[in-house]
C-alpha cells in the first residue's frame, strides 16, 4: 500500500499563517471596497430603494432614496456609484440613441457609474446580496441592463440579480448585422455590454432569453469592449442560439473570468456555456471556474466553443472544472478553432473533465471527444498539463484535426494527464499537406483501450514515459491515498493545483489536476507515574 511522506507537520504553521494574512486581506478589501465604492474614494453617492419617490430627486439623500434605477443613473455624473437596496425593479424602457436605434431595458448606461446593489434601506454603508436581494427583472421585455459606449472610464455592476430577459424581436432588422448586434438578429438577453470597459462582480445572471433567430449571449454579451473583468458571477439558466451563458465577439483587449460558474445553459446551435467567437484577437483568462451542465444542442462545444484569431497566447483556462455539459458535434466539454492567417496559442491546466458527453438521439462519431481542437483554417498550437479526465461518456479524450489548407499544422503539448475510461486516449487526422502533432508526457492511462487513434493520412503520436496504473479518484475526482498517479509526474513548473494547493508537495508532483496530500496532526505524549 502508498503511505504518502510524513512531511506536513513542519508546513502547517506556515500555511496557516499565510491563510489568515490572505483572509484578512480579503476582508480589508471588501470593506475598502464597498465603503469607498471601489476606487473611487471621493465619488457622488446616490440611493435608490423600491419605496423611494422619482419626483425633483436627485437620489443624494439616503433618507429620500429615488425610486427606479433608471433615475439615478439618469442624475449620476460619470464616476457616481448608484446604491441600490433589496427589491423588485422592472418596468422596461425603449431607448433612442444614435443613428436611431433603439434599445429596451430597465437599466441604459452611457457613461462610466457604479452600479450596486445589497443594501438595505436600514444600512446604506455595507453591502449584502444574499441577504438583501436586488432584482432587475424586465418580465420578458427587453434586457435587464444595457451598457454601451462608456468611453472615458469603467462601469461597475456588482451585487444584483438580473433575470427574466427576453430580447425577442428587438434586435437587429431582418438580415442586419453590426448595428444592436454583431450578428443577425437579437442579443444579450441579461446583460449586453458594447464599446466599454466593465467589472461585472458578484452577480446572479438567471434565466434570460438572448432572443430568435441567430441570436446571442442568452445571459451575457460582450461586444467590441475593452479591459474586461468578470468575478463572482453566476449564470445559470439561460438560452440563445449560440452562447447561451455568454458571447463574445469583437474582442481586442484582455478578458478576466474569475470564481464564477456557468451553469445549465442551453444554446441551439454552439457554445452552451460560453461562445468566444468572430475576431477573439486578445487574451481571455477563465480562472477558478466551473463550466457544468451547458449544452450545445446541434453543434460543438458544450461547456466552450472558441475560435481564436490573433498570433500570441489567446486562450488561458486555469483551475476549472468541466462537467456534465452536453454536444451534438465537437468538444462535448471544450470546441477550440482557429481562423486568420496567424498562430493563435491556448493553455489549458488543473483541469478537471468528467460526465461531458453527446446530445441524446443524436448519432455517435469517432470524432467524438470531450476536447476537440479544430485548425479550422490557419495553424494552432495548444498546451496542456495536469489534466485529470474521468466518468465521460465519450469515445476519446482529445479530437484533434488541422486545417485543410497545405502548409498547415495543429501542435498540442499534454503533461502530466490523467485519463480514465476511454476507447481511445488521443483521436487525430491529418490531411495532404497539414500536419497533426501530439506529444505526451507523463500520460496515466486506467481503463483506456487504445491510446492512439489515426485518422486520414499519418499525424504524429509522441509518447513519452507513459504510465498504466489505477488512479484512485474519488466522487470529487481527488487522488486518494493509494493513487498511482502520486510522485510519479514531470516537474513542468506548475506551482499549484486546481483548489490553489502548492505543487509539487515533495520532491515531484502528481500527475492529473489534483496534488494529494495528507495532513499530519502529532500530540504530546504525557507519561503519567
Amino acid at each position: 500500500m502508498y503511505v504518502r511522506k510524513q512531511r506536513l507537520f513542519v508546513f502547517l504553521p506556515f500555511v496557516f499563517g499565510i491563510v489568515f494574512l490572505v483572509l484578512m486581506s480579503l476582508f480589508i478589501i471588501y470593506q475598502v471596497d464597498v465603503v469607498a465604492g471601489g476606487n473611487e474614494i471621493n465619488q457622488t453617492i446616490r440611493y435608490v430603494s423600491p419605496d423611494g419617490n422619482d419626483t425633483g430627486n436627485d437620489c443624494l439623500l439616503s433618507s429620500s432614496p429615488c425610486a427606479t434605477i433608471q433615475h439615478a443613473v439618469d442624475q449620476a455624473d460619470p464616476g457616481d456609484e448608484v446604491r441600490i437596496a433589496q427589491g423588485n425593479f422592472s418596468g422596461s424602457q425603449t431607448i433612442m440613441y444614435t443613428d436611431n436605434y433603439t434599445y429596451t431595458q430597465v437599466v441604459f448606461i452611457d457613461q462610466p457609474i457604479i452600479l450596486r446593489g445589497g443594501f438595505s434601506t436600514g444600512d446604506w454603508n455595507n453591502s449584502n446580496p444574499n441577504q438583501n436581494e436586488t432584482i432587475i427583472d424586465p418580465e420578458g421585455n427587453g434586457r435587464g441592463i444595457t451598457i454601451i459606449d462608456t468611453m472615458n472610464g469603467p462601469v461597475t455592476i456588482e451585487g444584483l440579480t438580473v433575470t427574466g430577459g427576453d430580447y425577442t424581436g428587438l434586435g437587429n432588422p431582418p438580415g442586419v448585422q453590426n448595428q444592436k448586434c454583431r450578428s443577425t438578429d437579437a442579443c444579450g438577453g441579461g446583460v449586453y455590454v458594447h464599446n466599454s470597459s466593465v467589472n461585472l462582480r458578484t452577480l446572479q445572471i438567471l434565466n434570460n432569453n438572448a432572443g430568435d433567430g441567430s441570436s446571442e449571449g442568452g445571459g451575457i454579451y460582450l461586444w467590441d469592449a475593452w479591459n474586461l473583468l468578470i468575478d463572482c458571477v453566476n449564470v445559470i439558466n439561460n438560452v440563445a442560439m449560440n452562447g447561451a451563458g455568454m458571447a463574445v465577439t469583437e474582442q481586442h483587449f484582455p478578458l478576466t473570468i474569475l470564481n464564477s460558474n456557468f451553469e445549465s445553459n442551453v444554446a441551439e446551435n454552439t457554445g452552451g456555456g460560453i461562445h468566444l467567437r468572430s475576431n477573439i484577437e486578445s487574451l481571455v483568462t477563465i480562472k477558478n471556474s466551473r463550466l457544468a451542465n451547458n449544452i450545445a444542442t446541434s453543434e460543438d462545444g458544450g461547456g466552450l466553443e472558441a475560435r481564436l484569431s490573433a498570433d500570441g497566447l489567446l486562450l488561458q483556462m486555469d483551475s476549472v472544472w468541466v462537467q456534465d455539459n452536453q454536444a451534438n458535434d465537437y468538444g462535448f466539454g471544450i470546441s477550440l478553432e482557429a481562423a486568420g492567417p496567424v498562430t493563435p496559442e491556448a493553455s489549458f491546466s488543473n483541469l478537471i473533465l468528467s460526465g461531458n458527453k453527446r446530445v441524446a438521439g443524436s448519432e455517435a462519431t469517432p470524432k467524438d471527444a470531450v476536447i476537440s481542437i479544430n485548425g479550422l483554417f490557419t495553424n494552432l498550437v495548444v498546451d496542456m498539463e495536469h489534466i485529470t479526465a474521468a466518468d465521460n461518456q465519450s469515445p476519446s479524450f482529445l479530437y484533434a484535426e488541422p486545417s485543410h489548407n497545405n502548409g498547415k499544422f495543429v501542435t498540442i503539448t499534454i503533461t502530466n494527464t490523467l485519463l480514465s475510461g476511454f476507447d481511445y486516449a488521443f483521436t487525430a487526422m491529418d490531411t495532404e499537406g497539414s500536419d497533426t502533432t501530439i506529444q505526451h508526457t507523463k500520460t496515466l492511462f486506467h481503463d483506456v483501450a487504445v491510446d492512439h487513434n489515426p485518422l486520414g493520412v499519418s499525424p504524429t503520436f509522441i509518447s513519452v514515459d507513459p504510465i498504466t496504473g489505477n488512479p484512485m479518484l474519488n466522487e470529487a475526482y481527488h487522488l486518494e491515498s493509494e493513487s498511482e498517479a502520486i510522485d510519479v509526474g514531470y516537474d513542468s513548473g506548475m506551482d499549484h493545483d486546481i483548489d490553489g494547493n502548492p505543487r509539487p508537495f515533495g520532491n515531484t508532483p502528481d500527475i492529473g489536476a489534483d496534488e494529494y496530500f495528507q495532513s499530519f496532526f502529532y500530540l504530546p505524549i504525557i507519561n503519567k507515574k
